[in-house]
């Protein structure tokens, strides 16, 4: 495929690959992320979307939405939202919001390191 240019700014990272080929990227490489993915099917907008679980303390449970959605440049942007995830939210949990933007960030650097060794 070649080398991409990635940037990252907050939680979006930009590359200039269309969205189609950095899904496919990002899912042959999360065997090696320790975390569970969830990949999901084309948003009708031709837009992907999928879904990273982990811990980010002992028992707390977090999730990471991430959605590539088309560039205004002609590329791919990532976007990435924390969550504590549902598990928690539906019970109530008492989980620590800078525990779940951790785990955001974490999932982000993840994401760009990923991408920048394609």
């Amino acid at each position: 495929m070649g080398k991409f240019t990635v940037t990252r700014n907050d939680f979006q990272i930009h590359i200039n690959a269309p969205v189609d080929d950095v899904y496919q990227m990002l899912q042959r490489s999360s065997s090696s992320w320790p975390w569970k993915s969830q990949w999901h099917q084309d948003l009708a907008s031709g837009e992907r979307l999928f879904m990273v679980k982990g811990h980010f303390l002992k028992d707390n449970a977090a999730a990471a939405e991430c959605e590539i959605i088309h560039s205004a440049e002609g590329g791919a942007v990532i976007q990435v939202a924390g969550s504590r995830g549902n598990l928690m939210e539906n019970i109530g949990g008492n989980v620590f919001n800078v525990g779940v933007a951790r785990f955001q960030k974490k999932v982000m650097e993840q994401l760009e390191k990923s991408l920048r060794e394609m």
